[in-house]
């Protein structure tokens, strides 16, 4: 009878934390508005928000790193082939064995990103302004690892406000040349 109360114990505690260790791991930034957040859920994390809209995260046990010393980022981008306004980094958190540092970095109002030179530029995409999942590197060994961004867009002038300032800066121009040459 002993024995299967201890069975029975050891089964449950094998059951739980097979269920801890496959969690969904998920980290969302969001950079959608003024005030900057980001959310983690399933894992123990350290959040430190970093000057402007940037924030740093340490996922405790949350990957096998493909490398003691290795630093992966992803890029988001205006436009196709356009410049960098958003930059995720991955790289292991050496202080602490088994821990993941992924730093999200933002460009101050327009002013173009461009990756650490010392970080491996794996991949970037188009930002939508909606929710978005950053791949992972090839580095950060974790299938229940998900990261996420929701990024700010540039404002793009509709086309009929370009072609109303247009028009209007025709018509300055003609006015101010008929009244150079009335007078």
């Amino acid at each position: 009878m002993r024995f299967r109360s201890l069975a029975f114990a050891l089964a449950l505690t094998l059951a739980f934390s097979a269920g801890v260790a496959n969690a969904q791991v998920v980290v969302t930034f969001n950079d959608l508005t003024e005030a900057p957040s980001i959310t983690v859920s399933g894992a123990t994390a350290i959040i430190v928000p970093l000057p402007g809209e940037d924030f740093q995260v340490i996922l405790m046990n949350a990957i096998v790193p493909g490398g003691p010393n290795f630093s992966d980022v992803f890029a988001l981008r205006d436009s196709v082939g356009g410049p960098i306004s958003d930059l995720v980094y991955f790289q292991p958190f050496n202080s602490i064995p088994g821990a993941l540092q992924i730093e999200f970095v933002s460009d101050a109002e327009g002013v173009p990103l461009v990756p650490n030179p010392n970080s491996n530029l794996y991949g970037s995409a188009v930002e939508t302004g909606a929710l978005q999942a950053i791949p992972l590197p090839t580095d950060v060994v974790n299938p229940s690892l998900t990261v996420n961004v929701i990024s700010d867009l540039d404002a793009v002038p509709e086309p009929s406000v370009l072609a109303l300032a247009g028009t209007g800066g025709l018509l300055g121009l003609g006015l101010w040349g008929y009244r150079r040459r009335k007078a």
